[in-house]
């Protein structure tokens, strides 16, 4: 087959490297053509090298991040209504498209080579190796492909001519061979690396991880497949090649992005700015505006740079915090916290003034930084003003309608014992704050006479700018707050994943207690601490398949992981119509349908090929 948009794949050639201590280290000289190249030593190791290079045009783009995070159960789009239109000239389903197929057409040149050259000094272990790590590449891009389209071109050859007719290979042709590319894989794949030179390269546990993933999509319904993929699960649990942080928080520390044992498979970035390409970007999709409503605050590096691209979904919230989907007490989950930028302090030398209504004299107060006052009264005020307390806070989990009157109640205090500091809740309390005698005007917050009977004076409520958003992808480490280029690592397969794979295909198979047992593992681990493990716990009851769709949720969101999960668990379609309420902020301007869970062949590649009706989309598409 051959596709107008892969013919630059042959131009691109294979990427060298200044020395081997670090493999992904790119020369700015990286363009050479394939061919003879790769009949040397040096030539088939910068080529095997540049797959890995070439992932980053993958993980995390823009691209990739709308295709399997975005408009799912857990994260949507918060402005356009909620809902991007996909059609067949969709971008970012083109770009997927296009990364997937250039680096594919990569791994076959590299896979050929070593398949068909004589390549000086190279050894029969090192060839096999290089074609394992190939292949892992070359399986985990069909992966994404498949999971994303069904029925797709399957090229395991270079592309030396000008072919225009693509072969449309049925969805399960495709996954035999990413199955049999990753079982090859595992089996020539050395079991690690030394950290300091080679660190970021496939192992035959990063292997062991997508053929259990892999399995578990495709073969279902097979007792046989199952009990592979739980073998493969358990051999990587019981490796002890691996094993999960103390905490949810130092996973996604910037100090422990090399020194991280949960770690199976990562896409690395470069620390040199001027070798790094575009960088990882993925620490702008996540950040909500927080310095659009408060005078107080700036763009910082802490914070991150705010793009407003992907919103947690009033769910996704109710996933971690109190009134949770499962009916369990989120307090004891530190991923409630740890996952989430919810608080904000001043981050501004810049004087400014504001008004609010003080409950702690009944009086309209004036607020100023640098502060006026002297009153001993607002001394708690003076500290918020030098900046040691917050002036924002989310309060996410504060999300549901049927709250209780003594539910109510605690709320307002806790909301009343912060003030001054903005507390915003979600957007659907603010039905709550107004059937409960709510904030009358901006001027008369609440009745002076019975002031406890209403509202604090510091409720705001969020919107589709400003929401406690996901701190996994920020990136401090930049030059500062507006550098797009970041350096942090992808995390592509960890730990904790591994025991949830474990625990799902456990309970396919009606092992009810090793599935809740490599469920616990992960669970005890987001214990807030040692003494809230007992109820971080939950009972062979309790485990159910919906049970671990949550939970998959709660461990993983923000990872690339929803859209995959949901269809792999036959939910995707059902979720986003039942859950319609608790995902959508406003109305989408269409329901999601099941014709949806397919991509729309891009209409780029259509244009490209002399067979456009192999490949037709549904009409709801167009094409």
């Amino acid at each position: 087959m051959k596709l107008k948009h892969i013919l630059s794949a042959l131009l691109l050639g294979a990427v060298t490297f200044t020395s081997c201590s670090d493999f992904l280290e790119e020369t700015p000289y990286n363009k050479i053509v394939p061919g003879n190249f790769y009949t040397t030593y040096d030539g088939i190791t910068g080529g095997v090298n540049g797959l890995y290079a070439r992932l980053r045009k993958l993980y995390i783009t823009e691209a990739f991040m709308n295709v399997c995070e975005n408009e799912t159960d857990i994260t949507i789009w918060p402005s356009s209504q909620g809902r991007q239109p996909v059609n067949a000239s969709t971008s970012y389903v083109r770009d997927l498209w296009n990364a997937c197929y250039i680096n594919i057409n990569q791994c076959n040149e590299v896979i050929y080579a070593l398949n068909n050259y004589d390549i000086t000094d190279l050894t029969e272990d090192m060839k096999k190796r290089y074609l394992a790590e190939a292949r892992f590449i070359r399986a985990l891009l069909y992966s994404h492909l498949v999971k994303q389209w069904g029925d797709v071109p399957l090229k395991l050859s270079p592309t030396s001519s000008v072919d225009t007719y693509a072969n449309r290979a049925k969805e399960a042709d495709v996954w035999n061979a990413i199955i049999e590319d990753f079982e090859y894989a595992k089996d020539n794949l050395p079991q690690s690396y030394d950290k300091a030179t080679e660190y970021g390269r496939a192992t035959c546990w990063a292997a062991m991880h997508e053929l259990s993933k892999s399995l578990l999509t495709c073969k279902r319904d097979d007792p046989a497949a199952l009990e592979i993929a739980l073998d493969y699960a358990e051999r990587i649990i019981n490796s002890k090649q691996f094993e999960l942080m103390s905490s949810t928080y130092n996973l996604w520390s910037m100090d422990y992005v090399r020194d991280n044992k949960e770690v199976i498979f990562a896409v690395c970035y470069s620390k040199d700015n001027l070798l790094n390409g575009d960088g990882n970007q993925s620490h702008m999709y996540f950040v909500a505006d927080y310095t659009r409503y408060h005078k107080a605050m700036t763009r910082t590096l802490e914070y991150g740079r705010p793009w407003v691209r992907c919103k947690p979904t009033l769910y996704a919230y109710q996933l971690f915090y109190t009134k949770r989907s499962d009916g369990k007490d989120g307090t004891a989950d530190e991923r409630a916290k740890g996952c989430f930028m919810w608080e904000f302090n001043k981050c501004t030398t810049t004087a400014y003034s504001e008004t609010m209504y003080s409950h702690l004299d009944n009086a309209v107060v004036n607020l100023s930084i640098p502060r006026t006052s002297t009153d001993p009264k607002y001394s708690s005020l003076w500290a918020f003003q030098g900046g040691a307390n917050r002036t924002m806070v989310c309060f996410p989990w504060y999300s549901n309608p049927d709250f209780t009157t003594e539910e109510i109640n605690k709320i307002k205090t806790e909301i009343r014992n912060l003030w001054p500091v903005w507390v915003y809740l979600p957007e659907n309390m603010q039905v709550v704050v107004e059937n409960t005698g709510g904030i009358e005007s901006a001027n008369n917050p609440y009745d002076k006479a019975n002031p406890n009977t209403h509202w604090p004076s510091n409720v705001k409520f969020n919107d589709i700018f400003f929401y406690p958003y996901l701190r996994k992808h920020l990136d401090p480490t930049r030059p500062d707050a507006n550098y797009e280029e970041g350096t942090r690592d992808v995390f592509v397969s960890r730990l904790a994943d591994t025991y949830l794979l474990a625990a799902e295909a456990a309970l396919l198979l009606g092992d009810k207690t090793k599935a809740t047992k490599y469920a616990n593992v992960v669970r005890e681990r987001a214990a807030v601490n040692d003494a809230n493990k007992p109820a971080m716990r939950i009972t062979e009851d309790q485990l159910t398949l919906d049970f671990l769709l949550d939970e998959r949720g709660r461990e993983l969101i923000g990872e690339m992981h929803r859209r995959y999960d949901l269809k792999r668990f036959g939910k995707l379609t059902e979720r986003m119509n039942d859950l319609h309420d608790r995902i959508w902020y406003f109305d989408p301007a269409y329901q999601f349908e099941e014709y949806m869970e397919k991509r729309p062949y891009p209409r780029d590649f259509l244009m490209s090929i002399s067979n456009p009706q192999d490949f037709k989309n549904d009409e709801r598409y167009g094409n």
